[in-house]
């Protein structure tokens, strides 16, 4: 998975108020760690990330987390609620946070089996739940980067790296049992031999 994030991707989400470290609400400002989580997982695997989200406003503030996948087309950055986006689970549908409060939130991730291997992006966001329906505007939100490899190959169960470790031990310990059969059997047929040499030498005594 590369280590670095496109510029344009950068701008999209300080455009979008997904700020990595803080973000400044109407009256309250909230921040977020860590700003980047990578994730290697099997297709038909399960995982749980965490991000820790700080009201460091002086006003309690709701939050509704939501996961957007973050495509990259050329230079242009957009958000889907893709598909994929169905393989994150929040933990808790909405979260209330009093002035200073830090709090853990994690999410699920179950990733089918079905799923092709590569390199994914998602926003785990957070936006501000509005107080009420009226008038149109914007609703401002946080959220970190997760940047996911889905790696080819493996079950549920299965060591990381997909089965071939499982079958080098399993060749390993039949190559050793193997050697000591064959070592057993060389030692008997060597005894066997110089048995009969013995019988022989005692045969042409006087």
């Amino acid at each position: 998975m590369p280590s670095f994030v496109p510029a344009a991707l950068l701008l999209a989400l300080v455009l979008l108020c997904l700020l990595p470290a803080r973000c400044a609400f109407t009256e309250v400002v909230v921040s977020i760690t860590p700003a980047r989580i990578p994730l290697h997982i099997l297709p038909g695997s399960d995982e749980r990330v965490e991000v820790t989200v700080t009201n460091q406003g002086d006003e309690p503030v709701g939050l509704l987390p939501m996961v957007m996948e973050v495509l990259c087309e050329g230079e242009a950055v957009r958000f889907s609620e893709s598909e994929e986006c169905a393989w994150f689970t929040p933990e808790g549908s909405r979260i209330t946070l009093a002035a200073a409060e830090t709090r853990s939130v994690g999410f699920r991730v179950s990733v089918p089996a079905s799923a092709h291997p590569g390199d994914r992006r998602f926003a785990l966001a957070f936006v501000q739940s509005p107080h009420d329906d009226n008038g149109i505007g914007i609703t401002p939100g946080i959220a970190a980067l997760l940047e996911m490899e889905v790696l080819p190959g493996g079950s549920p169960g299965s060591p990381a790296g997909g089965p071939w470790p499982l079958l080098w031990t399993v060749a390993g310990v039949a190559i050793v049992g193997l050697l000591a059969t064959f070592m057993v059997f060389r030692r008997r047929r060597g005894g066997i031999r110089n048995g009969s040499d013995g019988e022989g030498g005692r045969g042409v005594e006087p």
